[in-house]
């Protein structure tokens, strides 16, 4: 009887151990949670300006003086991946910049300029090869200036929320200046408290199993003041959308489908990354930037789906149900063609909901290339390495797309509805061969 008692007794306490072990891993999956994973989704209240802008001088700086991102405890090897990307919608024009470096095998830099001229139904497309070697970023005076001879020449005023571009090709001169009114970024890996969270979900943004692969993505967005496209007087108050992007240690872009809508109300900036079919996977990466620009007041900034990278089952599940929102798209037309005009986009959650539909044949591609393929790579490529020739053959499949649309837009926010037909931008990578692995084995 004694040894039963005894018996019994050791199994009561191990079942009170477990049952203890099991509420502490609660409590501290709850602490990790309310700490780290929920304040995810609104990141724009853990940055200040001063940080912000901070981060974005030493990243552009550090383009010329790799030792600058010592700043932000980065390791840059070679940069792999690199471009200042804008947008500007004004009354009779929507206009691009797209300035980026072609790979990491070439010195070529890239600035394309293109733009969409509603009154005529038109657009002009034009492509010129410079030097990524002759990219000069400096600071001067606390005024932030990026050149590349007399093509492109960029002036960043932090302190008075000031800045110009202007671009010179052989058929298109473009000159803005503009007030910066949000420096707001989706991306958590530079803020402190998230520092050691990529020992647990994938906060870095990795594309390839290279060590000290990392990417950082900075944007500005704000009023246009005045300018001119090709000698065509700009009108004050359009908006307009500027951001750079960094990738070190064979970081490259890979496919992803960008929906944005920004005007004097508005910025909804909804992207999935990976190829169409795998949008709703579980640890889909999904960055996000809502703000309703009337009041000045952001509701959303973030990424889901990096949170389900690293946890373990089943508290990658957990993590997935616990987002609190859900984001679509479907669409019955493949990116590449002339029109991409029959898709659904919608954004639901506690705090607003969106739904964004196009409208058959207001749709305009405005520009398609080659992302990273060229010359240069393409001479060389028999002399590479196993792993750089699986990387090239990769990234050179990946094809670039940018639509211009007009679209119903319906936002239920603060108990009110509106609905309003506006541009939407549509900005995308896709593989060209699907048969073609995205990751390198």
């Amino acid at each position: 009887m004694a040894i039963q008692k005894d018996k019994n007794l050791v199994n009561f306490k191990k079942n009170h151990y477990f049952f203890y072990l099991i509420i502490l891993l609660i409590i501290i999956y709850l602490i990790l949670y309310c700490m780290f994973i929920k304040p995810q989704y609104k990141i724009h209240e853990f940055q200040s300006k001063e940080w912000i802008t901070d981060l974005t001088n030493n990243m552009l700086l550090g383009v010329n003086d790799n030792k600058i991102f010592n700043k932000i405890n980065r390791k840059c090897d070679f940069i792999s991946f690199w471009y200042c990307y804008w947008f500007f919608q004004t009354k009779n024009y929507t206009a691009w910049i797209l300035f980026n470096l072609k790979n990491k095998f070439s010195d070529e830099l890239l600035l394309s300029a293109y733009i969409y001229d509603f009154n005529t139904d038109t657009k002009i497309v034009e492509k010129i090869s410079l030097k990524f070697s002759n990219l000069k970023i400096i600071k001067e005076n606390d005024i932030l200036l990026i050149e590349c001879g007399d093509n492109y020449k960029q002036e960043i005023d932090f302190k008075n929320n000031r800045s110009t571009i202007y671009i010179r090709t052989n058929q298109i001169n473009m000159q803005f200046e503009l007030d910066i009114d949000d420096y707001t970024t989706n991306q958590s890996s530079f803020l402190p408290r998230y520092q050691f969270l990529n020992n647990f979900i994938n906060v870095e943004g990795a594309s390839t199993s290279t060590p000290g692969d990392w990417m950082s993505d900075n944007p500005y967005i704000g009023k246009i003041r005045n300018g001119n496209i090709n000698n065509d007087i700009i009108e004050n108050g359009g908006n307009f959308w500027f951001d750079n992007f960094i990738g070190c240690n064979n970081n490259f872009l890979s496919p992803y489908m960008w929906f944005v809508v920004l005007n004097d109300d508005w910025m909804i900036y909804l992207l999935w990354f990976d190829v169409y079919e795998k949008r709703n996977d579980m640890g889909t990466t999904k960055p996000i930037l809502i703000k309703n620009r009337k009041t000045n007041t952001f509701i959303y900034s973030g990424t889901s789906g990096i949170e389900s990278r690293k946890t373990p089952f089943p508290i990658n599940q957990i993590n997935n149900m616990l987002v609190p929102f859900k984001m679509t798209y479907n669409s019955n037309k493949p990116l590449g063609v002339d029109k991409y005009d029959d898709y659904n986009v919608s954004f639901e959650s506690s705090l607003i909901n969106i739904n964004i539909t196009s409208i058959k044949n207001k749709s305009t591609q405005v520009f398609k290339y080659n992302y990273y393929k060229n010359m240069d790579a393409d001479r060389i490529k028999p002399d590479m390495n196993k792993w750089d020739q699986q990387y090239y053959k990769i990234i050179s499949n990946i094809i670039y797309i940018e639509y211009i649309n007009m679209v119903n837009v319906e936002i239920e926010y603060n108990g009110k509805k509106e609905q309003f037909i506006d541009r939407l931008i549509i900005d995308a990578m896709y593989p060209n061969d699907k048969t073609i692995p995205l990751e390198i084995s």
